[in-house]
């Protein structure tokens, strides 16, 4: 998934550098992981090991993409 990560980050920011973030820096399940998701500029990519019922329920209700 490392990659993807990667693609849809060169797609976001509309360039082909690499991010120089690690993935692991940004994931939800890191210790400052949603002070630093706050941190992001919006739109963002929120990146989580955790299985889908296990997120908040406003990612279903607010149509989070």
């Amino acid at each position: 998934t490392h990659w993807l990560w990667e693609v849809t980050q060169m797609l976001l920011r509309q360039t082909t550098d690499y991010e120089k973030r690690t993935k692991e820096q940004v994931m939800l399940e890191s210790p400052v992981g949603l002070e630093r998701a706050d941190q992001e500029p919006s739109p963002r990519i929120l990146n989580s090991h955790n299985p889908f019922v296990h997120l908040p329920q406003d990612i279903i209700l607010r149509k989070t993409k």
